[in-house]
């Protein structure tokens, strides 16, 4: 293959580009300045990003296009966004081999009006040509294939490949051997772009529904954070109340440690489910709907072992979860973190995915369809080491990539932050010194660290959760028992550096326990949620806290959970301008069920 030579271009204001003159909107910086794809199959899919960033002194409404691509091989999501002063974001750019081999040059086009920065596109596409060499015949045959040489395989046998394999989820593909594939379609307020992917397309200038879960004017802000939705009714704060509360689990079993991820539709629920009888532990799962509603009944789900962790969930085109099981070996119980896959349905894809003796373990969808990460802490290696593992194509991707920090790894968290892996973790100290502090770091999207460890909070700190902003700026809560010898939860914030650029702030300040926090990010404010214990006869209850990038409230602390039942270990996701919060409640005499409430952010 020639070697590829990167080409970068300065885009400025009045420079003369090609046929056309470009006047770049006051204040936009588009990094970086041109985007190579390199070189690729047919029907391969490759994600690049650009940022956008308004150092103006204006907001800016831009369009996003992508122009003189001949072969339709480029696409750019959103198509619309306004970027507000100070803002910055990430977009998102595919390239998709074409059918035939050759160079695909375009450029993204970055307008206001007239004024517009063009970013120049460069893709190859590459046809591997297969040469079948014919053997001299041995004279050795089959007779009763019809004189074929027995035993040898036809070279000529064309494997289809699918819509996943692509990383197309609508419009139709060329399976390679003559056939065509339905890869299904888009929703309402969508288009299927030419790569395949599902992009906003609306002729709309403003958000018609501050409710509906659509962008409806494709500036990439959904229903209420979209400043269009401000002070609409239906963006206003919904207020405590049982009756309001979803019961997503429908057992007699305890049910308990939910965990949120979001399919495009659908908000995806799983969670532990115990047998005081057996002592068995295993998962359940559930679809919840952005109006509240489950969708399709609950399913429950074999863990494979005969017992487990707390389970995190993701979406990569398929759901899948990621816990520590214990399973039997041949020297006895021992914990195996492992990736499970299954459709909509619950119906398992493939096979479990283990990755070694350790435990707990947390799983993030990446940057494409079917890849997945997972953190765990490595039992392999001395102390559960925290450890980075990947999967592509429903298999292990590459060896395992611990961090050998001289801790442990307990409860973390892992993202994809666009272009790496961003995770946080419990840092055991072993024997002699032991406790534990928050560690963060961050590895690139093969796995290689860009940030080493760094240590956020020092002593007594457990369970840290962790969020991303579009600028790449981290979001951290975790418990910590202070000097007044209690839990409360705290929050600080990271640069893209792994710097903090906020001090620790005390979001709970209870005069009980708060314990087992999780935040999300909303596109304009972080959302966290913790469980408080004020101690018997009061009731646990789960409390959500709306803050600025700053760590500063923007409305009172909201109570989720109400009313004399005991609420325990909440999650939350945010997706299509909807707050989902999942927890175990008590308020089923006998046991424990997950309820769960769609808000407004």
């Amino acid at each position: 293959m020639r070697a590829l030579i990167a080409i970068c271009v300065v885009v400025t204001a009045g420079c003369q580009c090609g046929p056309r003159l470009v006047d770049v909107p006051d204040g936009l910086v588009v990094t970086p300045a041109s985007v190579d794809f390199g070189a690729v199959k047919p029907g391969e899919a490759v994600p690049r990003t650009v940022t956008l960033r308004n150092d103006g002194k204006r907001a800016l409404a831009l369009t996003l296009n992508v122009e003189s691509d001949a072969r339709s091989t480029f696409a750019v999501a959103p198509v619309k966004l306004t970027l507000a002063l100070g803002d910055e974001r990430t977009i998102d750019l595919e390239y998709v081999g074409a059918q035939v081999s050759g160079i695909d040059t375009a450029t993204l086009v970055i307008a206001e009006g007239a004024r517009e920065a063009n970013v120049p596109l460069r893709g190859e596409t590459i046809v591997d040509v297969i040469t079948i060499i014919e053997t001299p015949d041995s004279g050795t045959t089959n007779p009763d294939a019809g004189g074929v040489d027995a035993g040898v395989p036809d070279a000529g046998t064309c494997v289809p490949r699918t819509c996943a394999q692509a990383a197309r989820v609508c419009g139709s593909l060329d399976d390679g051997c003559g056939g065509t594939l339905a890869c299904g379609t888009c929703g309402g307020g969508t288009a299927c772009s030419a790569a395949g992917q599902c992009v906003c397309s609306s002729p709309n200038t403003t958000e018609l529904s501050c409710g509906n879960g659509t962008d409806d004017d494709c500036d990439g802000r959904i229903d209420c954070v979209d400043s269009d939705c401000v002070g609409a009714t239906a963006c206003a704060p919904v207020m405590c109340s049982n009756q309001g509360d979803l019961r997503v689990s429908t057992g007699v079993l305890d049910s308990n440690a939910p965990d949120l991820a979001f399919d495009g539709t659908n908000f995806g629920i799983a969670w532990l489910r115990f047998d005081s009888m057996t002592s068995g532990i295993d998962f359940s799962f559930a679809r919840m709907s952005l109006q509240q509603q489950l969708v399709g009944a609950p399913v429950e789900l074999t863990n494979d072992g005969f017992g487990a962790h707390p389970p995190r969930l993701a979406w990569s085109g398929e759901w899948a979860i990621g816990a520590s099981t214990l399973t039997q070996t041949m020297n006895g119980p021992a914990n195996t973190v492992r990736v499970r896959r299954f459709d909509d349905q619950g119906t398992t894809v493939g096979a479990p995915i283990d990755f070694g003796p350790g435990w707990p373990a947390t799983v993030a969808s990446g940057p494409m369809n079917g890849q997945l990460g997972l953190l765990w802490g490595n039992g392999a290696v001395s102390s559960n080491v925290p450890t980075l593992s990947l999967v592509a194509q429903g298999a292990a991707n590459g060896p395992n990539r611990p961090l050998m920090s001289g801790e442990g790894a307990d409860y973390g968290d892992l993202v994809w932050d666009g272009s790496g892996w961003a995770m946080v973790w419990t840092a055991t100290q072993p024997q002699p010194n032991p406790g534990s502090g928050v560690r963060f770091a961050r590895l690139d999207a093969q796995g290689s660290v860009t940030i080493a460890p760094v240590l956020i909070a020092p002593s007594n700190a457990f369970s840290p959760r962790l969020a991303v902003t579009a600028s790449q700026h981290y979001g951290i809560v975790w418990q910590q028992y202070g000097a007044q010898n209690r839990f409360d939860i705290y929050f600080t914030r990271l640069d893209s550096s792994g710097a903090t650029i906020t001090a620790p702030v005390n979001l709970s300040n209870s005069s009980g326990n708060a314990m087992l926090a999780d935040i999300t990010w909303t596109g304009a404010a972080f959302a966290a949620v913790w469980t408080e214990d004020l101690g018997s006869p009061a009731p646990t209850k789960v409390w959500l806290a709306r803050l600025d990038p700053s760590g500063q409230a923007t409305a009172p602390t909201e109570l989720v959970s109400c009313g004399s039942a005991a609420a325990w270990r909440p999650a939350i996701h945010f997706a299509a301008g909807k707050l989902a919060v999942a927890w175990g409640d008590s308020r089923v005499p006998g046991h424990l069920e997950v309820y769960a409430r769609v808000l407004n952010p």
